[in-house]
């Protein structure tokens, strides 16, 4: 009975030193794929993210400059807009006549061309 019970403790031997033997190259090779995919995935968020924030400083620069041109045509005594008169309904109230100058200014950014346009009445 003893030759038997000491095959069975070199067969659990050799098992357990299989299974400690280290990773085969299979697993290696996918937990090194799984590795490159999450890097790639980093990799791509960082390089979006950095261009949505480079873009909207440019955009956020080319705002400040109109609204540079917005204040300087506002505190001009020329007039630079065109004379508009314009209605307010309240409800329930009635209506209320403002008189002034839409002043417009362009913007590009990007290529993009907008018109920003404002409204000055008078005082």
């Amino acid at each position: 009975m003893a030759p038997l019970t000491q095959k069975k403790n070199a067969k659990c031997m050799q098992m357990q030193t299989r299974k400690q033997g280290g990773f085969a190259l299979v697993e290696a090779l996918v937990a090194l794929s799984v590795l490159l995919l999450v890097a790639t995935v980093f990799v791509v968020l960082v390089n979006q993210g950095y261009t949505q924030v480079f873009f909207a400083s440019h955009f956020t620069q080319s705002l400040f400059e109109a609204q540079g041109q917005i204040d300087a045509a506002l505190g001009s005594e020329d007039s630079n807009g065109d004379e508009v008169e314009l209605e307010i309904q309240f409800p329930g109230v009635g209506v209320m006549d403002v008189s002034g100058e839409v002043l417009s200014v362009p913007v590009e950014f990007g290529g993009r061309h907008t018109l920003i346009t404002v409204f000055d009445p008078r005082r």
